[in-house]
């Protein structure tokens, strides 16, 4: 299998969790991930170095990590 990613690629989510909290106010934390491609294999999957910015108000956070194997073809919108 071909993947459509390269090593050096980057992949960038934007995504938007709201949650329900035991009082009932709303909590809504916005996040974004940034994956850089390190390595991809013939199975589909990939090394990827990682950070994921929270952003919450006026601050935000990163955390940074290496080692997450995910499947390179859910960049071109495929659902496994």
């Amino acid at each position: 299998m071909t993947s459509p990613l390269s090593p050096g690629d980057f992949l960038l989510y934007n995504e938007t969790v709201r949650s329900v909290l035991p009082n009932g106010s709303i909590s809504i934390i916005k996040f974004i991930l940034s994956q850089q491609i390190v390595s991809v294999y013939s199975n589909g999957t990939a090394l990827v170095n990682f950070t994921i910015y929270v952003l919450n108000g006026s601050y935000y956070y990163a955390i940074d990590d290496i080692g997450l194997v995910i499947n390179p073809m859910l960049a071109e919108g495929q659902v496994i």
